[in-house]
């Protein structure tokens, strides 16, 4: 399931108790309703909310290839409305069990919550929040990402990165992975038995945790902190 907002939040949940575990429902909160401007993709099939028949050339041009970018499949196509407000729209989405979540969002913040499948944010300026069983992948320009994932045997390469924010990630105590931490400017903190490098502005720290192996974690940072935390279970 793809989700691409241009200015707003995006929260995603699973199934709310009661509904069917293979469907999905897209809840949208916006003072002006011509503000929307979102386009969503589940299975291939198209939904574009929009209530602006023509496309302003602007747009388009700008706006349009950031869509497709997001929404990543040759299938998909995206209609935006003319002369859009600055009015953000806001969307509260239930993804169903097991499927992949993608969202993005030009301006807001996404909070993922107890989505069983793998999710991918993309966020231009805003902040990300995963508190997932599965594992994700999550980047942001302009703020900060918190990743709590529960799947200690995700496959190949988990990427977190920010420009100008802080990555907090909680990895599972007992996962088995290789780690490549760097941030520019900032610092790193781990709990697990790791060490690093630093230079006069940035450091770096490159290791297993567990027995390491092909499963990687991969953090970048240009201006800001990381900081990678083991996630124990709850007693």
């Amino acid at each position: 399931m793809t989700v691409a907002n241009l200015r707003g939040n995006v929260d995603a949940y699973a199934p709310a108790v009661g509904e069917p575990a293979d469907t999905f429902t897209v809840t949208e909160m916006a003072k002006d309703p011509d503000a929307v401007q979102t386009a969503i993709l589940v299975n291939d099939t198209k939904l574009t909310l929009c209530n602006r028949a023509r496309v302003h050339d602007r747009w388009r041009d700008q706006v349009l290839p950031f869509f497709l970018k997001a929404l990543a499949t040759e299938k998909a196509t995206a209609t935006l409305c003319a002369r859009p407000t600055l009015t953000p729209v806001d969307y509260i989405v239930r993804v169903p069990r097991q499927a992949r979540a993608e969202i993005s969002t030009v301006s807001g913040s996404v909070h993922v919550t107890d989505v069983s499948g793998p999710v991918d944010v993309r966020v231009r300026n805003g902040d990300i929040k995963l508190q997932i069983p599965s594992y994700g992948d999550a980047s942001t320009q302009n703020g900060s990402i918190v990743a709590i994932f529960g799947d200690a045997h995700w496959p190949g390469t988990l990427h977190f990165s920010t420009e100008r924010g802080d990555v907090e990630v909680w990895v599972p105590a007992t996962a088995d992975a290789s780690v490549d931490l760097h941030t520019d400017r900032g610092t790193i903190f781990t709990d697990f038995e790791l060490r690093g490098s630093s230079n006069q502005a940035g450091e770096t720290i490159v290791g297993s945790i567990g027995k390491g192996g092909q499963r990687r974690v991969n953090v970048r940072v240009t201006n800001g902190s990381i900081r990678l935390l083991k996630l124990t279970p709850q007693m």
